[in-house]
């Protein structure tokens, strides 16, 4: 379908005004989402039975799930944060790797947080909550670049798919909340102006 001109620069217009307004206005952060990473839900301790469970996971070398087990791993032993933290650490690093930004900036956000929460470090203090900081930071700016990318191409939807993915783990992330703000209108003035075209 082909828009007049008119309607075209209507459209930018609209955009451009909508990037100015929310460049503007005060900057609420979203409710923490949770990340990515598919891990299984924090549960009491009952007769033993999540240090079972950990250990197993730590035996199959799924690191990162024996942490999640436990709420933010406060629950988690100075023994398991020991055996577990550089090998979630590694599994993040993994997933980094791999290009598999969503994924591992989710593992650093999670990792960040357990070591802040039980004041811990990862692989016997060689890699600090600044480093996971950074890490997690290099994610979301990778998927910023991935969204500016398919939001060029005309891709809205892949775009906004993206940018949520950087809010699942850095629910701060101002860059993805104002391209969010005005991918997010464009997209709805285009439904309406198809709309009007039927």
């Amino acid at each position: 379908m082909r828009f007049p001109l008119k309607t075209i620069c209507l459209f930018a217009l609209l955009g451009a005004l909508n990037l100015l307004t929310s460049s503007c206005a005060p900057h609420t952060p979203a409710s923490s989402s949770p990340p990515s990473l598919n891990l299984p839900a924090p549960e009491a301790n009952r007769d033993g039975s999540l240090v079972q469970k950990q250990q197993k996971l730590l035996s199959q070398g799924d690191y990162l799930a024996a942490l999640s087990l436990a709420d933010n791993g406060k629950g988690n032993s100075a023994e398991l944060l020991r055996r577990a933290l550089p090998g979630a650490y590694r599994q993040g690093e993994q997933m980094l790797a791999a290009q598999h930004y969503a994924e591992a900036g989710a593992a650093f956000a999670y990792l960040l947080t357990v070591v802040k929460e039980n004041e811990a470090t990862v692989t016997g203090g060689e890699v600090s909550g600044e480093e996971l900081a950074r890490k997690r930071d290099f994610c979301a700016e990778q998927l910023m670049v991935q969204g500016m990318n398919a939001y060029r191409n005309g891709l809205l939807e892949e775009a906004i798919g993206t940018w949520e993915q950087i809010l699942a783990f850095a629910p701060d992330h101002e860059g993805a909340h104002k391209s969010l703000v005005t991918s997010r209108t464009q997209l709805t003035n285009l439904q309406a102006l198809k709309k009007e075209d039927i």
